[in-house]
């Protein structure tokens, strides 16, 4: 026999789920939640998720949302439909006596017209029912005016108005359509895995660190803190209280977070990526050298010395005025690592990251914890000839050893030693798991160095990086404790000879 308990354990994972996509946006300053409220003591019978807007959120074509209280119904399977008589009907959310349609009218508040109650499920409407035509397309309000049509319970909108009227028990037709102005039904919503997927999503990209290989449900950690919030009698939480938590659990946020410091956004741009967010990022926190580059590759008449200088001389006002930063670095490597070197370890900056991958853009800092059980290179040392450089090829995207090998012998570099630093498991978009990760991989990559040096054989090293911008700025960090060096920018795209370019 099934297990009856599987059902309603799953059902306050995925409601918890949905609390948590709104709890974390309190960390990202623009989205307008002041609080969230998990089987809310004031919000009757509309319970299950509440997030308060403070100011109210604007919406089109619509009165401003203060509040909006979720009652959230997992489906096992997506086989499940419903219809405009399932929300009269007790069975239908698992009760005995009361109905969605009564939890509805129970929750309303003719004085509180900036309120929104939507039912929230995996379930889809029914095809051919009345209420597919109800339920708008843009925010699942249900459209009024279409409700009002046919006069009689005889036409298809007349019966659903006496089925709801008589399972509300109310006394005319104006009465429901009062209640019903703020309500919504957000049917076919993400399963179990999507909403775990969002959720961590969210979490990367307010500067909190989870772990990325979760090897099932069952095991995510956002699921147990809800029901440590039930343990703890906590059913609603603003921003403060929500950190102080998070820190009273042990999950690894970002330091500003942690010490409640406004982290200022800044933007280095070299080449302009589709998916960023600028729209916080003030005009003077932000850098543009895109009037120096075509694409990927540098104008003729523009010089890396030029941009790196332009970088480094922004940065360097910006950290005047700023301890705390936001790093957002759509430029090229050599860029990024030119940023490091400004913004190096002894700098008194705090700094975090926004590194864009697969699953959007996630917060990664040097103490975010991602280094646990996280793989370090394998390096190899080949010697190449008999000069006083070393080539080192960083390879975490892409593996880079033949490219730099055929770019050494075409540039007759004097190189004494090829150094390659490469992850185990091979070349990987996602090889890096977080900021403390890419950090703590600079610093083996700097102890190599300082080791090799060390012999008086070494004067200068030339470093052929390919992994995300977030390592290439933590080993600009490592700059002084590389030595002289020269860095090299690619040619992904092979537009123009398809190997390396001097940069900084």
């Amino acid at each position: 026999m099934p297990n009856p308990i599987a059902p309603r354990l799953n059902g306050d994972d995925y409601q918890a789920r949905h609390f948590w996509a709104h709890a974390l946006d309190m960390l990202d300053p623009g989205s307008g939640v002041a609080s969230v409220g998990y089987e809310w003591k004031e919000a009757k019978s509309f319970d299950d998720v509440a997030v308060i807007f403070d100011p109210p959120r604007g919406q089109a074509h619509r009165r401003p949302l203060a509040r909006h209280f979720k009652q959230v119904k997992w489906q096992a399977t997506r086989a499940n439909r419903f219809g405009y008589s399932n929300l009269a009907d007790p069975a239908f959310i698992g009760a005995t006596s009361i109905s969605l349609l009564e939890r509805l009218r129970d929750a309303y508040r003719p004085s509180d017209p900036i309120t929104r109650f939507s039912f929230v499920t995996t379930a889809r409407i029914a095809d051919g029912d009345p209420l597919a035509d109800l339920v708008s397309t843009e925010d699942g309000v249900l459209r009024l005016d279409k409700l009002r049509d046919g006069k009689t319970a005889l036409s298809r909108m007349g019966g659903v108005r006496e089925c709801w009227r008589a399972g509300m028990c109310l006394a005319s037709d104006e009465e429901l359509f009062t209640i019903l102005e703020n309500f919504a039904i957000l049917d076919g919503q993400p399963d179990m895995e999507a909403m775990q997927d969002a959720v961590t999503a969210k979490a990367r990209s307010v500067g909190i660190q989870i772990p990325l290989t979760n090897t099932s449900a069952s095991d995510f950690r956002f699921d147990s803190l809800a029901r440590q919030l039930i343990k703890r009698d906590i059913t609603s939480l603003n921003r403060a209280e929500l950190v102080q938590f998070l820190a009273d659990e042990g999950v690894q946020i970002a330091p500003t977070l942690g010490a409640g410091l406004p982290a200022v956004q800044i933007a280095v741009l070299s080449f302009e990526r589709l998916a960023t967010d600028l729209s916080r990022v003030s005009t003077e926190n932000t850098v543009s050298l895109l009037d120096k580059f075509e694409g990927r590759h540098l104008k003729t008449d523009a010089t890396w010395k030029e941009a790196s200088a332009k970088v480094a001389g922004f940065l360097t006002a910006r950290a005047r005025s700023s301890d705390n930063m936001r790093l957002i670095l759509d430029a090229h490597a050599s860029l990024a690592f030119a940023a490091g070197r400004v913004l190096h370890l002894k700098s008194g900056v705090r700094i975090e990251l926004v590194q864009n991958g697969r699953k959007g853009p996630e917060i990664w800092h040097a103490t975010d914890g991602s280094h646990i059980n996280a793989p370090r290179f394998q390096t190899s040392t080949e010697r190449i000839g008999g000069g006083s450089r070393l080539a080192l090829a960083v390879g975490v995207a892409r593996s880079t050893t033949n490219a730099v090998k055929r770019y050494l012998k075409s540039a007759n570099l004097p190189a004494s030693h090829l150094v390659v630093c490469e992850l185990p498991a091979g070349p990987d978009q996602s090889g890096v798991r977080g900021g403390e990760h890419a950090a703590v991989l600079s610093d083996q990559v700097a102890a190599l160095v300082r080791n090799m040096r060390s012999t008086g054989e070494i004067r200068a090293v030339d470093l052929f990086v390919a992994a995300p911008n977030a390592l290439s700025f933590y080993l600009g960090q490592q700059a002084q404790a590389i030595g002289p060096h020269q860095m090299y920018e690619f040619d992904f795209d092979g537009s123009r000879d398809g190997s390396y370019t001097p940069s900084v």
